[in-house]
């Protein structure tokens, strides 16, 4: 979706999830907008963490379907 055919990304900038607000802060400094905090809502408190509520099937299809996002970015398949 962001990537040619040839893996080169379509797009001159992509956040992170887990670096949420400061990247929407760059977003908005670029956009020439005030920089604010995005608002907290639907906020969950997890006993666990998000990767122990996979499977291993579960990981293994995430990990197939995933595969070229996760080299992309380098993110972990662990």
């Amino acid at each position: 979706w962001i990537c040619d055919a040839s893996l080169n990304l379509k797009v001159d900038f992509v956040g992170r999830f887990e670096q949420m607000d400061a990247d929407v802060a760059i977003v908005q400094d670029r956009l020439d907008l005030p920089v604010a905090p995005l608002p907290k809502i639907n906020v969950t408190n997890r006993s666990m963490a998000v990767e122990d509520s996979y499977t291993v099937e579960t990981r293994a299809i995430v990990a197939q379907v995933y595969q070229k996002d996760f080299e992309l970015f380098g993110y972990s398949q662990n």
